[in-house]
Order: structure tokens, then sequence, then C-alpha cells
């Protein structure tokens, strides 16, 4: 086992019963014959439960990723959002991964709803084994597009046809190969849910009735045949993708320590938890966006008025 594996699984094993910890393997992945495990991970603190899911080809690690997880989102603020939070071992790795996930959401944002298309790239081979090949007869139709490459990291996005709507997957690596395997990922655990499930889309009507819409209601939406047909602009592939320099992302994220719940402190927790800000970028939101959500945010070269004139103002189809 990896150095760095065996340090959490030491804490872990010192502390599971103090958080009462539960792990269990999900088998939508030998269904599909992907060569992955998928973990999901809950634990219990302060009378409340957190719950982290993650995948990966090592057992051992995707294991770990999901206790992080839900170690992660057990310090997340109260009606807030993961979006921006990361924990790792490696203090730069925590906070890279932290930048990472708010430049991926900034970028779907900006697109979304200033009405650019993504670039269309060609499928790269995928580590899923006989789930690679068979993947078009199995799931449909699977596209892939790039959001942009910012100091060496692809940001992608994995889409899927669903019925009469969609699902989505975002991811960023290192390598194009690595993004598309991350945004894959994330899109087919979607699917294998959705599809055990017999999930229901619902219609814009139907999700602006909704109090306080969660992300899973973005996801019903986004399977509704009708709400795609005023999206379809974003995969229509005929205009340049979003093109946001690094030095902006650079100069406007602002990324700092966090602090870890208290009973994690009190059980000497060894991960970084960095949280990144930003001011100048769109935050991932629930339910019906506002136009004072972009009041810091210039989404247009040509400097037209954030207003309900330029912007698409639907709710995002993020799950």
């Amino acid at each position: 086992m990896r150095s760095d594996l065996k340090l959490i699984y030491d804490w872990v094993d010192q502390n599971y019963r103090h958080l009462n910890l539960h792990i269990k393997q999900l088998d939508w992945t030998k269904k599909y014959g992907a060569n992955i495990f998928d973990f999901e991970s809950s634990i219990e603190i302060d009378n409340s439960v957190f719950i982290g899911r993650s995948a990966d080809f090592c057992k051992e690690l995707a294991i770990v990723k999901s206790i992080v997880e839900a170690l992660e989102r057990s310090s997340v603020p109260a009606n807030s959002t993961s979006s921006g939070f990361a924990a790792h071992l490696d203090e730069k790795l925590a906070s890279l991964k932290a930048k990472n996930e708010l430049i991926e959401h900034d970028l779907f944002l900006r697109s979304f709803h200033s009405k650019k298309s993504f670039k269309k790239i060609t499928r790269p081979e995928l580590r899923f084994g006989k789930f690679n090949s068979d993947i078009d007869k199995c799931f449909q139709k699977v596209d892939f597009y790039l959001m942009n490459i910012l100091d060496g990291f692809y940001f992608t996005i994995a889409r899927i046809r669903f019925n009469d709507g969609i699902i989505l997957g975002i991811g960023s690596e290192y390598t194009i190969e690595k993004s598309c395997e991350k945004s894959f990922l994330e899109l087919i655990r979607k699917f294998s849910y959705y599809k055990k499930s017999q999930v229901k889309s619902i219609t814009l009507a139907e999700f602006s009735l909704i109090c306080n819409p969660t992300f899973f209601d973005h996801g019903l939406l986004a399977l509704n045949g009708d709400y795609n047909e005023m999206i379809t602009f974003l995969f229509d592939d005929r205009e340049l993708f979003l093109k946001n320099d690094f030095q902006f992302y650079s100069s406007t994220i602002f990324v700092s320590d966090y602090t870890w719940n208290h009973r994690l402190i009190d059980l000497n927790i060894p991960l970084y938890l960095k949280r990144a800000e930003s001011d100048k970028m769109i935050k991932l939101y629930t339910g019906i966006p506002k136009v004072e959500y972009f009041s810091n945010v210039n989404l247009f070269a040509h400097n037209s008025k954030n207003d309900d004139t330029h912007l698409m103002l639907l709710p995002h189809p993020i799950a």
C-alpha cells in the first residue's frame, strides 16, 4: 500500500468508532463491466450524517477518497456547496484541487449564461476495460467537450443522452485522457443511479415551484426534453469555446486554510483542508439564477451589461 494511503488508513483505523464510519461498495461497475471500484462512506458527527462517494481503478484509493469526501462535507458551512473545498495530505495538492474545482464550475457557468458552446473533441481511449469498447452500444451516445486548457490542466465535459434529456460529468486533469476519464466517471455514476431508480424528469415550471431546490433537482431538470431544446447551444460546436486565460484565474482566486469540524480537530486529522474563493467568478448555485449573481462577473468581451437581455437566466443542468 502507498505510504500516503497507509497514513490515512491508520488514522481511520484508530478513529472509525468515534465517527461511526460505514463503507459500502456499489455494484454497478460489475453490471457494466467497468474496471473500477466505487465506494460510498458515511460518518456521523454531532448527530448529523455526512456521505462521501468516490471511484478509482485502485480499490484502496477509492475507499480513502470516499472517506475524505465525507470528512470534507462534515466541515463545509451549512447551506453551502462543497465547490471550492478540497482536502489532501499534501498542502499544495489540496490548494490545487480546491482551485480546479472552482474553475470547473466557473468555466461551465460562464459558457452557459453567456450562451456560448463548448468545443467537441474526439473521444480518447479510456481505461474502463470492456466497458469502454461497448460504450456507444450500452449508453446510446457519449460526447466529450473541452471547456479550456489552463496551466497544463484540461477541463472537460462528458455528455450522454438519457431518454429526452442529458446527463453531464465535469472533470479536470493534467492530460486530456485523464480529464475525460474523470468527467465520464462522474457522468456514468449518475447514469447508473438514474437507471436503477427509474427517475422521472421535471419541467422548468415544476422546478420553479420547488422552495429549496437541490443539485439533484437540477439533474432531473436536465432530463427534460423541452429544457434541453433551450440549451442545445452549449453543444452545437459552432462557436469558439470561451477563452479565459490562466492569468485571470491565478489573479482572482484566493486560497486559504479552512478549519475542520471541531470533532476532527480533536481526533488529530492528518489532512489539510483548503477553500478557494473568488468574487470575480460565478459561484455554483441552486435554483433559478438572478441577475445579481453576475454583478462582479464580466461575461461579455464587448462589455454588454449583464442583464436579462444578454444573459441566459435558465437554471443550469449540473447535478
